[in-house]
């Protein structure tokens, strides 16, 4: 299920920004400063991974996301 998540993820990461290398994006790439997400897109892909998945993600955990894998780790305890 991950994997899957992270795939949505990187290929919605991919359409919006600026990134040439798929291999580039780790589960350590800083959202802001490795992949330059604006505040905007990251409103953005969380409304579109809500959406996806039926949850419901707090601001409180919105603002502590900082890496692909945050996002990837709040999205899997949501759907358990």
């Amino acid at each position: 299920m991950s994997n899957d998540i992270k795939d949505k993820l990187v290929n919605y990461i991919l359409e919006v920004c600026d990134v040439e290398n798929i291999e580039s994006i780790t589960d350590e790439s800083l959202l802001k400063d490795d992949l330059l997400l604006d505040s905007m897109q990251m409103v953005n892909m969380i409304a579109d991974l809500e959406d996806e998945y039926g949850l419901n993600i707090e601001d409180k955990e919105i603002i502590s996301v900082k890496t692909v894998g945050d996002v990837v780790n709040i999205i899997k305890s949501k759907i358990k």
